[in-house]
């Protein structure tokens, strides 16, 4: 016959004595309190669940007495009975509240600041402080202290939909496009299941603002080419004019240009990625006509840390709006802007696909803000450097035929 174990009693708990070694006693069943040499004395629950021996300990007495260390063997026994180990659901449920608690941490508002953080590689501080300015105006005082995991996506939508309901049309898109890239983060990040698609095709109505103004006509853009070589002003918001259209890179790249930037024997100019909105470096070729434009500033700006340097400092560069104003005292308010050449370009270079012979990757690649997933993320600021140069050549010598005629 198996011996028969007497249960334990609090007596006979309170009284045992400390010995050299450990020792056991037995309650019976598996539960047992271990008397350690310390003077502690903890309680253990040993049991076999599929052929191996283990055991879990139950907490330390008197802090879990007698009654509570067998009301959790018990529980012990009922889930060894449905074939399911109690360390390892032990575990999961902790896993499970360490997750729970994760999930109350990561608020909207905490996933915006984390993602805005990865961002901080790509784009520039000001687009940054855009981004979550656009956040703070709409989105985060309704949705912001509440964890991610549990907005539903009507609630986004509905954040768009105000929006629409303002008149804000606009930033009702962007605003979209912004939540969309967000909620695709904390997909990736692991922060959410799936992010939800936010279309709204049907409710949003397409915003019907137009781009920077440009110029797409070509015997209008001659004109314009000429009005520039005629225009009696500053002569280094002449020239960064004269420039403009020949690099069609942003307007803050070309009035803060450095000379150390130009590679005139290489006929390249090398943007480092400080300068860049996307944080990329970016290699633009120079076509003759370019460099031509380059050394006659040269002979009058060419001691000077900046290429078109300010009116009224020769240490400081062009301010932001000096290229506008001399467009505008051209006559072309409302009609062109300095952002506008590379508008102009891009219409262009496409529409003469034909005749040029390069394909849009490379059109896009030169206006450096072509869409890049994660096999392209890792490429080199010299990419179609070749076909870039030789499509620059066309376009300055397709320029110098809209001016001419």
């Amino acid at each position: 016959m198996p011996k028969t174990i007497k249960p334990l009693s609090d007596t006979q708990i309170k009284n045992a004595k400390i010995r050299e070694v450990d020792y056991a006693l037995s309650d019976g069943k598996g539960l047992q309190l271990l008397v350690k040499n310390t003077g502690s004395k903890v309680w253990e629950f040993r049991y076999t669940i599929a052929g191996k021996r283990k055991k879990s300990g139950l907490g330390i007495y008197p802090t879990v007495t007698l009654a509570k260390a067998r009301e959790k063997a018990e529980s012990y026994r009922k889930t060894i009975a449905e074939k399911i180990d109690p360390i390892e659901n032990k575990r999961e449920d902790k896993r499970i509240k360490q997750k729970e608690a994760e999930d109350e941490i990561n608020t909207f508002e905490k996933v915006t600041e984390k993602w805005l953080e990865t961002k901080k590689l790509k784009i520039t501080e000001r687009t940054i402080k855009r981004t979550l300015k656009t956040f703070q105006a709409y989105i985060l005082p309704f949705i912001g202290k509440k964890p991610i995991k549990q907005i539903e996506k009507q609630e986004y939508i509905n954040i768009i939909l105000r929006m629409r309901d303002k008149g804000v049309i606009y930033y009702a898109h962007k605003t979209k496009r912004l939540l969309q890239n967000l909620l695709n983060y904390a997909e990736e990040a692991g922060l959410i299941e799936i992010a939800p698609t936010l279309k709204l095709e049907n409710t949003l109505p397409k915003f019907k603002g137009t781009n920077y103004p440009h110029i797409t006509d070509v015997k209008e853009m001659g004109k314009l080419l000429r009005a520039i070589d005629e225009y009696n002003g500053d002569i280094s918001t002449k020239y960064a004019l004269k420039l403009a259209p020949f690099v069609f890179v942003r307007p803050t790249n070309i009035r803060h240009m450095e000379w150390v930037e130009i590679d005139f024997k290489s006929a390249v100019w090398k943007i480092p990625a400080e300068k860049m909105k996307t944080k990329e470096a970016h290699i633009t070729p120079l076509s003759w006509q370019a460099v031509e434009i380059l050394k006659e500033i040269q002979k009058i700006n060419g001691c000077y840390k900046y290429v078109f340097i300010s009116p009224i400092s020769t240490i400081r560069a062009l301010s932001e709006n000096t290229l506008n104003m001399g467009l505008m005292r051209m006559g072309y308010k409302g009609v062109m802007v300095s952002h506008g050449f590379r508008h102009t370009a891009s219409t262009l270079l496409h529409e003469n696909i034909s005749k040029h012979g390069f394909h849009s990757e490379i059109i896009e690649r030169q206006l450096a803000h072509a869409e890049r997933n994660g096999v392209k993320a890792a490429y080199n600021h010299a990419e179609y450097l070749a076909e870039r140069k030789e499509l620059l050549q066309w376009w300055a010598d397709f320029l110098d035929q809209l001016k001419k005629s």
